[in-house]
């Protein structure tokens, strides 16, 4: 299945089978949209949501999520997007990896769903962002 709002794919392949993916998205949920934007004092139509990260066991810290990470980073930028991501605070592998690639935590929202039902997550900006500088103190680590 394909979101309306993806803008490219990629995966990641060893020894011809499929180990890792990631998508870059137009929009994701209000609330990480309108964090991003405001901190990036950017409209929501100039963000690329880098979304749908995923390897698999065995390609684990061979360097297929930084990879993965960086492409789909850099097709934001030459599309002339400020790649962003959310990711729920308790996934700790993700987080390191995005800081350790360079991603800058712009804060955290709390995302309600209607069953009552609430996920926290941070919101990052990507190290490779197009034009001018954006003014903005990023969230210090808890």
């Amino acid at each position: 299945m394909v979101s309306a709002d993806a803008l490219a794919a990629w995966v990641a392949e060893q020894a011809g089978d499929i180990v890792g993916h990631v998508a870059l998205h137009r929009r994701t949920i209000d609330p990480v949209l309108a964090l991003a934007g405001q901190a990036l004092q950017q409209p929501v139509e100039r963000l690329g949501v880098v979304a749908r990260l995923f390897v698999g066991l065995s390609a684990r810290r061979s360097g297929t999520g930084r990879a993965l990470l960086e492409m789909a980073s850099a097709d934001a930028v030459a599309r002339g997007l400020w790649p962003i991501l959310d990711v729920a605070t308790n996934l700790h592998a993700a987080i390191g990896l995005y800081e350790t690639c360079g991603w800058t935590r712009l804060g955290a929202v709390t995302v309600r769903f209607a069953d009552s039902w609430s996920l926290d997550e941070y919101v990052y900006l990507g190290p490779l962002s197009p034009g001018p500088t954006a003014s903005f103190e990023p969230m210090s680590a808890p």
